[in-house]
């Protein structure tokens, strides 16, 4: 219980600062700061709890590659 209580307040405290950059990047414009916070979210945060929670990115390895070929599939034809 202890650790879902940790995860939610986590949880709480990054929802609550998504517009921190905003008030450090005044001079920009707007949509450079959430084009660079989209790539942050999109590929650097996942990669980093892809290792940190997976032991690393090895588990990926484990997958036949017809399962890959069909996930890869899937995704084309639905868009």
């Amino acid at each position: 219980m202890l650790e879902g209580i940790i995860w939610a307040v986590s949880a709480g405290i990054m929802l609550g600062l998504y517009a921190l950059p905003e008030k450090f990047t005044r001079n920009f414009s707007y949509e450079n700061t959430w084009s660079l916070f989209f790539v942050i979210t999109m590929f650097i945060v996942p990669y980093i709890a892809a290792v940190l929670l997976l032991n690393g990115l090895e588990i990926f390895g484990m997958i036949s590659s017809s399962v890959k070929l069909t996930m890869g599939n899937r995704r084309s034809f639905m868009g």
